[in-house]
Order: structure tokens, then sequence, then C-alpha cells
């Protein structure tokens, strides 16, 4: 499973799920992820009618 990251309106990338569940046995909103060195809290969830998962961040 991928997921594709959006912080403000600026793409990070796609992660694979592996990389994403590191951490957490859940990912919903207020989650923290590691990417990049960087920490990000989940703010939005949104899966498309395409199976495309995209997640929106914050710092």
């Amino acid at each position: 499973m991928k997921f594709k990251i959006f912080y403000k309106a600026n793409y990070l990338g796609e992660y694979q799920d592996e990389v994403l569940y590191t951490n957490n046995d859940v990912i919903g909103p207020g989650s923290v992820l590691t990417l990049a060195n960087s920490r990000f809290s989940v703010r939005n969830i949104m899966v498309r009618k395409n199976g495309e998962i995209v997640l929106e961040v914050s710092k």
C-alpha cells in the first residue's frame, strides 16, 4: 500500500506503508510520522475512488 503525502500544498512524496508503520500500529489524525528526518502530524486522510491514499500533514 502506498501513501501520497502533502504538507500544505507541497508534495512530499509517496511512501510504502512499511515506512509509515514503523512507529505506529494505526495511522489516523494526530499520528506522528518521521519523514526525511522531520516530524509531521497527520491532519487529514483521503481515500480516493481509485484506491489512492492521501495524507495531509503539518509540522
